[in-house]
């Protein structure tokens, strides 16, 4: 995947220099008024010059990224595709219903133990083999967990609870992600940091050459046109307890035809699924 051009790497060490050269004329006390006028007027004319040139390769650059999103955002669906399509849903429903009759009896029969009993029928189902059984305790019998003990005024039960939240969703991962998600999912957070990269450039650009146009209310200048519909989401890593947070790409000038994308939840809720939170919270 192509990288941000060398031609940036040249774009900021020309706007240094600009900026060096504007402080060298202005502070020059051997030039004459009309020597620093004429030494400005220089500069000025080389500044539009590298503003124009500025202009040309960050757009060069911000094409480049919109082009290889919309090549990734065709992988990934093709590969939440194949990946949803791999499940029985009706088999899913069947193993969802048996867990929340077992998790109801279990919370009625056993109200002091059903922490524990719970936990220990997901390890049951999550090593038995059976993918389907063992998504079904991973996704509905820990959320189950997750509603019943997840903001329990017991701390050390709270921080129990999560821990176990969280080793369940690492087991769902296993289960649920391809070789292609994890390629797919890869590709994504080098995208994401190539866009990092270029947002940062282009507002130290515009910056520089509108240096009065900036803050909520100015009108957006040639720079900052060029990242209207890249966004950069700043989103929490699931697992009940607060866990860090993880840079997301969206760019959503370029959408892809309604329908195209078939994802798991929209299988789950085609058959009448209901979701979970752990699923809500391990992937929409």
């Amino acid at each position: 995947m192509k990288k941000t051009s060398e031609s940036i790497v040249s774009l900021r060490g020309s706007i240094r220099a600009l900026q060096e050269r504007e402080g060298q004329i202005k502070n020059n006390r051997d030039l004459s008024d009309e020597g620093r006028r004429k030494a400005l007027v220089a500069w000025g004319n080389e500044r539009a010059n590298s503003e124009a040139q500025a202009e040309k390769s960050l757009k060069f650059d911000t094409d480049l990224l919109r082009g290889e999103y919309e090549v990734w955002d065709r992988k990934r669906a093709k590969a939440q595709n194949e990946a949803g399509a791999a499940w029985d849903y009706s088999r899913l429903a069947y193993e969802g219903e048996a867990v929340r009759a077992r998790v109801r009896m279990v919370s009625e029969n056993s109200p002091g133990e059903d922490l524990g009993a719970i936990k220990a029928l997901i390890g049951q189902a999550a090593g038995s083999g059976d993918q389907h059984r063992a998504r079904a305790w991973l996704e509905i019998g820990a959320a189950a967990l997750l509603d019943r003990f997840g903001n329990s005024d017991d701390l050390e039960l709270k921080m129990a609870v999560n821990s176990f939240i969280r080793e369940s969703i690492k087991q769902l991962d296993v289960i649920l992600t391809t070789p292609e998600l994890t390629d797919v999912e890869a590709e994504h957070d080098e995208l994401t940091g190539w866009a990092v990269e270029l947002k940062q450039v282009v507002e130290e650009t515009g910056a520089f050459f509108y240096p009065t146009n900036q803050g909520p209310l100015s009108t957006p200048d040639p720079f900052n046109r060029l990242l209207e519909g890249v966004t950069i989401h700043k989103d929490k890593i699931p697992g009940g307890a607060w866990t860090g947070w993880k840079l997301r790409l969206e760019i959503s000038d370029k959408p892809l035809p309604e329908g195209e994308i078939v994802t798991d939840k929209q299988r789950r809720e085609s058959l009448g699924l209901s979701s979970s939170a752990l699923g809500e919270l391990w992937r929409s």
